[in-house]
């Protein structure tokens, strides 16, 4: 008898699908964590304009009413055009529908700053600011939201989701700490520039986005079946993507179908009745624990932010945890929502703080993983084309429950007390999900039943048709078997045959490996020798020129002090002969100064002189006058002369000898 070895296992094909489980796997596509970054920038600058919205408004017009007129007026596009904007984006192209309502929302942030910065914000404008974001984000949300879906394949929507939503967490903790800072030091204009600066961010990264084009790796650009492989896609290209389905045109016709299916559908209509009641009467932890931490439990406002660190933690512990299902329905939804509902129950009645706590972070780890299932199911059940539609008539329950909700839960807190309201709340959402579940059970339980007694009929018809085959089965399986015997028996020869050829090959390819390993470490070892002599060598050379360098730079300064040294000295011997030439040309002026001087005395000293010798002369005249003018009146009184006598001859001779006298002496004077 010949013994045949017994051929090796051959190792089962690993799955695509495993390891696919875990929350973060969404991340795995390229344009996934662009969308995310882009996200979490403008989640950070909605949250900083969020935090000072409200304090500016109540700024500028000092009423509360005002300003709970802003919100109510920012609000009410998505309670009345929630359905014509998922009209919208189900009828225009996504990435072009986001991209445009984020620009849009950019320049009503940068308007909205530059009125602030110039104190030009009044009520109006404040109003009609609040309404045009309203009626845009009525857009904007659908359509942000299914662009994100269409990044990842459908089994990892729900990590998309839950990516997400740890986003919006870790923007609105950095948005409010971003914005203390910026007002701090900026102001409040800065919040909204903040703002528009990260609707540009995301603008700016969609064009570069591709959707996700299923398996096989292909990815579609555009028209005309251009086609490209998938970041992470392997295998041949097969056959192209299936075309997209036909956009309908934007109509009313088209908002009232999407109405019409969600009202038909009764998996969206459960999802939105556990969802309304949850959030009416289970989700306002704001006003409800608040109450029960300052009122029963005697806590402070520090307690109070402990509890909602603690929410805040569970909820994004929920959210990583909601990333690791692929297909969540409406019961795992109920049955989280219940379970938060009971939770929330038993937290109502917790003698402490401490036990709150205990309860808070479990009861918003579930409501959480609630939250992002039920997402995933109204994200993913529409077809592609009614998803927009669907979104928007979400949207405008939402808006609808968010108003009326806060009020109701007012009038239970004021009719039963925190603790009522959270028991009865936390009671209410948990009944009324288990009529829920207990509806649909009935009349299945009867469908059952009649489809039991059919099915038994046909079983029976089965049975006798197959016992009847069984036989003709039996037979041609055992001539079967025997033929896949002698067949598989040749296989496990022909496999071992294989098998030792392809480890002779293996071996022989190891050796070459390690041969060319060898090769390739001694090239790499002379090169390296050949590398550290270059890096010697020129080493060596850039010292000797370093050196050379230097005694130049040495030879040159000390030329350089010589000349500076010279070109001193000569400058200092002009300044001394400028110094000497200047000293003999102020000597050579003073002497003339004072020749001029001499000169000028000696001159004034003779006219002096002269005039003095004049004065004296004319003094001498004058007096010489006076004495012969005396004489002559003497004269002419001793011996008058009478009329027609003859005048002596010794006077006429003295009046002629004294004229002359007279006239030389008063010549000077004339």
């Amino acid at each position: 008898m010949t013994s045949f070895s017994r051929p090796p296992l051959i190792p089962r094909p690993r799955s695509p699908e495993r390891g696919t489980r875990t929350p973060w796997r969404s991340l795995r596509h390229r344009a996934m964590r662009w969308w995310s970054a882009a996200n979490l920038v403008s989640n950070v600058g909605t949250w900083m304009q969020l935090t000072v919205q409200n304090l500016l408004v109540l700024h500028i017009t000092g009423s509360a009413a005002t300003t709970g007129l802003s919100l109510a007026v920012q609000a009410a596009p998505g309670l009345l055009m929630g359905l014509f904007g998922g009209a919208v984006v189900d009828a225009w192209p996504r990435r072009l529908t986001a991209a445009v309502s984020q620009a849009v929302l950019g320049l009503v942030a940068f308007v909205t700053a530059a009125l602030v910065a110039f104190d030009l914000l009044n009520v109006v404008s404040l109003m009609a600011l609040a309404a045009v974001t309203g009626l845009v984000a009525t857009v904007d949300a659908p359509a942000c939201a299914l662009l994100g879906n269409d990044l990842v394949p459908p089994s990892d929507v729900p990590s998309a989701i839950a990516l997400g939503s740890v986003v919006s967490s870790a923007g609105r903790l950095i948005g409010v700490a971003c914005a203390g800072v910026a007002v701090g030091a900026l102001g409040t204009a800065a919040a909204y520039a903040a703002n528009g600066l990260s609707f540009l961010c995301v603008t700016a990264v969609i064009p570069f986005l591709r959707p996700y084009a299923g398996d096989g790796g292909l990815r579609s650009y555009g028209g005309g079946g251009g086609l490209r492989p998938c970041a992470g896609g392997g295998g041949a290209i097969a056959a192209p993507d299936p075309p997209a389905p036909r956009r309908e045109r934007f109509s009313g016709a088209g908002a009232r179908d999407g109405l019409a299916f969600f009202a038909g559908r009764p998996r969206l209509v459960a999802l939105t009745v556990i969802t309304a009641v949850s959030a009416v009467f289970g989700r306002n932890y704001g006003l409800t624990l608040a109450v029960l931490v300052t009122g029963p439990l005697a806590g402070s406002s520090q307690d109070f932010g402990a509890v909602a660190t603690v929410l805040a933690v569970g909820g994004i512990a929920g959210a990583v945890l909601a990333g690791r299902m692929r297909r969540p329905s409406v019961r795992t939804v109920g049955a989280l929502a219940a379970a938060g509902a009971l939770l929330q129950a038993v937290a109502g009645l917790s003698p402490g703080l401490v036990p709150l706590l205990v309860l808070v972070a479990p009861m918003a780890v579930v409501e959480s993983v609630s939250d992002t299932a039920g997402a995933t199911v109204l994200q993913t059940d529409p077809p592609p084309g009614m998803r927009g539609r669907v979104l928007g008539v979400w949207r405008t329950a939402q808006t609808a429950w968010g108003l009326a909700g806060p009020p109701l839960l007012g009038l239970l807190m004021e009719w039963a007390g925190p603790r009522g309201a959270l028991v009865a709340g936390g009671l209410i959402i948990a009944t009324v999900i288990g009529a829920g579940t207990l509806v649909p059970s009935r009349r299945t339980a009867s469908r059952r039943t009649a489809s039991r007694r059919t099915a038994s009929r046909r079983t029976a018809s089965r049975r006798t048709a197959s016992r009847r085959t069984a036989s003709r089965r039996t037979a041609s399986r055992r001539t079967a078997s025997r033929r896949t015997a002698s067949r598989r028996t040749a296989s496990r020869r022909t496999a071992s045959r294989r098998t030792a050829s392809r480890r002779t090959a293996s071996r022989r390819t190891a050796s070459r490996r390690t041969a060319s390993r060898r090769t390739a470490s001694r090239r790499t070892a002379s090169r390296r020798t050949a590398s550290r002599r270059t890096a010697s060598r020129r080493t060596a050379s850039r010292r000797t020129a370093s050196r050379r360098t230097a005694s130049r730079r040495t030879a040159s300064r000390r030329t350089a002090s010589r000349r500076t040294a010279s070109r001193r000295t000569a400058s200092r011997r002009t300044a001394s002969r400028r110094t000497a030439s200047r000293r003999t040309a102020s000597r050579r002026t003073a002497s003339r100064r004072t020749a001029s001087r001499r000169t000028a005395s000696r001159r004034t000293a003779s006219r002096r002189t002269a005039s003095r010798r004049t004065a004296s002369r004319r003094t001498a005249s004058r007096r010489t006058a006076s004495r012969r003018t005396a004489s002559r009146r003497t004269a002419s009184r001793q011996v008058p002369v009478p009329p027609g006598d003859v005048v002596p001859v010794e006077t006429a001779a003295v009046d002629r000898a004294a004229k002359p006298v007279l006239s030389e002496d008063l010549s000077p004077i004339g």
